[in-house]
């Protein structure tokens, strides 16, 4: 017989508060809907106590910056406002910083919002949001600099040609490269432990969310 190997899969992850409760930031840099998650794979040698593990570690958040979108049953896409003007972008400033310290550098942002819409919603909070990044870029150190990327998942995905997996993939191989991760095994190329972060940000995260997530687990 053989030797075989089975891969199991877990997610851990921790949730801040209900998705549809909340948006934004608030002036202490905190965001809603933070959840961080820790995707698991071993690969367990069968009828063995061996094998191999690995992990990576992403956080999604609401966009951090001072908006908000009312919930309604009569409007399946209610209104994006931007409530108030922050010219320094202290509150998405102090978001970072927070992030830094709990993880490290560098930290990618994967931007999954929408650029083209009939009527503007979430194309106003991705320019406002490049505008803030760009802005800290500017007094951040270069090794510290934001790492930002910007796709518009939706549009891409109703392409009849779109490989959505292999275009995610690209991007969660470049992120994995960039921040590391954790392997108990000696690959040829050894990963440093990972405490650097991957922060995906969109309007409306479960679908796109769930499909970025996914990617990562494949990379591993």
């Amino acid at each position: 017989m053989s030797n075989f190997s089975i891969c199991h899969e877990s997610l851990i992850s921790e949730y801040s508060c209900c998705s549809y409760l909340k948006r934004g930031v608030n002036d202490h840099g905190r965001v809603a809907n933070d959840v961080e998650t820790e995707q698991i794979v071993l690969d367990e040698e069968a009828g063995s106590c061996k094998g191999k593990m690995s992990s990576v570690v992403q956080m999604r958040g609401s966009i951090p910056l001072f908006w908000s979108q009312e919930a309604s049953r009569f409007s399946p896409k209610p209104d994006i406002i931007l409530q108030r003007y922050d010219p320094t972008y202290e509150a998405t400033r102090l978001h970072f910083e927070d992030l830094a310290r709990r993880y490290g550098n560098p930290i990618i942002i994967l931007n999954l919002i929408k650029t083209v819409e009939k009527r503007p919603r979430e194309m106003m909070l991705r320019r406002e949001f490049a505008n803030a990044v760009g802005y800290l870029n500017q007094i951040l150190s270069e090794e510290n600099h934001l790492k930002f990327i910007h796709w518009d998942f939706h549009k891409f995905a109703k392409s009849k040609s779109a490989n959505v997996l292999a275009v995610l993939g690209g991007v969660a191989s470049e992120a994995l490269d960039l921040t590391g991760f954790y392997y108990s095994g000696k690959p040829v190329i050894v990963k440093r432990r990972a405490t650097q972060l991957s922060r995906t940000s969109t309007a409306s995260m479960l679908q796109r969310e769930k499909r970025r997530i996914s990617i990562d687990g494949k990379g591993l």
